[in-house]
């Protein structure tokens, strides 16, 4: 079973700041392994969590597009991916 039959729904992690301009970087990220909108949330709150970044989980691309405020941190970023319990397999940078 997924996350959803065991967790109880996380609470969703917003970021402070919400003027996109702010975020000149964009990291679009495949993630493994979510299967409901728990899991996405998971992930979204993994990364919203992070200082400088604005996550958003696409459960049907099974990806995340991650806005960052500098130059994305890949390794950081994956490792908070995986911190929720996801794989990141594969990943593109756009500037």
């Amino acid at each position: 079973g997924c996350c959803g039959e065991r967790y109880a729904a996380a609470k969703k992690v917003k970021v402070e700041d919400h003027n996109k301009a702010h975020y000149p970087h964009t990291l679009v990220m495949g993630v493994d392994g979510m299967t409901c909108q728990n899991c996405q949330r998971r992930v979204e709150n993994a990364l919203n969590a992070m200082p400088g970044t604005w996550a958003a989980a696409d459960l049907a691309a099974q990806q995340v597009s991650i806005l960052t405020k500098e130059t994305p941190d890949e390794a950081a970023i994956r490792q908070a991916i995986r911190d929720a319990g996801y794989l990141p397999p594969r990943t593109t940078v756009k500037q």
